[in-house]
C-alpha cells in the first residue's frame, strides 16, 4: 500500500495530466497553465529523487546498525564497532546534504504554486465580471431587437401604408439581430472558458495541497536525518571513551535504528 509520500506524489502527477488536457482557456490562463506544468516538471523529479535516495539508504543503514547492536552484545572491540557506525555516518551525511537541498527547493515550489492559484482566482474574477457586463449588454440589445422586430412586423401588418419605412425597419431589425447573435456567441464562449478555468483552478488548488503534503513529508525526512546524524555523532564519541559501557552505547544504536524506521515510513 502506498504511503503518504507516494500517494501525494502520484496526485501531483495526476494533476499535471489533468491541467495539460484542459483546452480553450483564456490567453492569460494559458500562461498559468504552462507555468504550472513547468513547475511540476521541475519539482517532481527532484522530490522523487529524495524519496529514492531515502528508501535506498534505509535498508543499508538498518543492516549496519543491526550489526553494531550485535557487536555491542558480544566482545567486538569498540574501534571495530566505531568503523561500523562510521559507515552509516558517511551515508547519512550524503543523504542529509541532498535532503537539505531538495527540502529548501520544495518551499519554493509551494510558494510558486500558491502564486499560480492566486493568479487563477484573479483571472476567474475578471472573466466573470466581463460575462456579467456582457450579459447586461445582451439583455439591452435583446430588448432593442424585440422592439425593432415588433416595429418591422407592425409595418408589414399595415400593408401598402407601411411600405415607406419597411426597408429601413428591416435593415434595423437585421442589424440588431446580428449584434444580439454576435454578443450571445461571445457570452457563450466566455462562459465555456469560465467553466474550464474553474476546473483548472480546482485541480491547481488540490495540487497545491498535495505539494504541501509532500513538503510535510520532506520536512519529516529532513528532521529524522538530522536526528540520526546527531545520534551517530554521540555513538561514535562514546566508542572512543573507555568510561562508556556497551549497554549505554547500545541504547543509542537502538534509538538510531528507530529513527531509520521513521525515515522509511516518511519516504513511503
Amino acid at each position: 500500500m502506498a504511503g503518504n509520500f507516494t500517494q501525494a506524489l502520484q496526485n501531483v502527477l495526476d494533476a499535471e495530466q489533468h491541467i495539460k488536457a484542459i483546452a480553450g482557456l483564456p490567453a492569460n490562463a494559458q500562461a498559468v497553465q504552462a507555468g504550472v506544468a513547468a513547475l511540476i516538471a521541475d519539482a517532481v523529479p527532484k522530490i522523487k529523487s529524495e524519496q529514492t535516495l531515502t528508501l535506498a539508504f534505509v535498508p543499508t543503514a538498518q543492516k549496519q546498525l543491526q550489526l553494531a547492536e550485535t557487536q555491542l552484545s558480544g566482545d567486538t572491540p569498540l574501534p571495530q564497532i566505531k568503523a561500523t557506525i562510521e559507515s552509516v555516518q558517511t551515508a547519512a551525511k550524503a543523504l542529509k546534504s541532498e535532503v537539505d537541498s531538495i527540502t529548501g527547493g520544495a518551499h519554493n515550489f509551494i510558494a510558486k504554486a500558491d502564486e499560480y492559484t492566486q493568479q487563477l482566482a484573479t483571472i476567474e474574477s475578471q472573466l466573470n465580471a466581463q460575462i456579467v457586463a456582457q450579459q447586461a449588454q445582451l439583455r439591452s440589445l435583446q430588448s432593442q431587437e424585440a422592439s425593432a422586430r415588433s416595429h418591422y412586423y407592425y409595418l408589414i401588418a399595415l400593408g401598402p401604408f407601411g411600405l415607406v419605412g419597411l426597408v429601413a425597419a428591416l435593415i434595423l431589425y437585421q442589424n440588431m439581430q446580428s449584434q444580439v447573435n454576435s454578443l450571445q456567441a461571445q457570452v457563450n464562449a466566455q462562459a465555456a472558458q469560465l467553466s474550464r478555468l474553474k476546473s483548472m483552478a480546482v485541480v491547481t488548488t488540490q495540487m497545491h495541497a498535495d505539494l504541501s503534503a509532500l513538503d510535510t513529508c520532506l520536512s519529516s525526512i529532513n528532521n529524522a536525518v538530522t536526528i540520526l546524524c546527531a545520534d551517530i555523532v554521540v555513538i561514535i564519541e562514546d566508542t572512543e571513551q573507555t568510561d562508556k559501557t556497551r549497554a549505554v552505547i547500545k541504547v543509542y544504536v537502538i534509538a538510531a535504528k528507530q529513527t531509520v524506521d521513521t525515515l522509511g515510513v516518511d519516504a513511503s
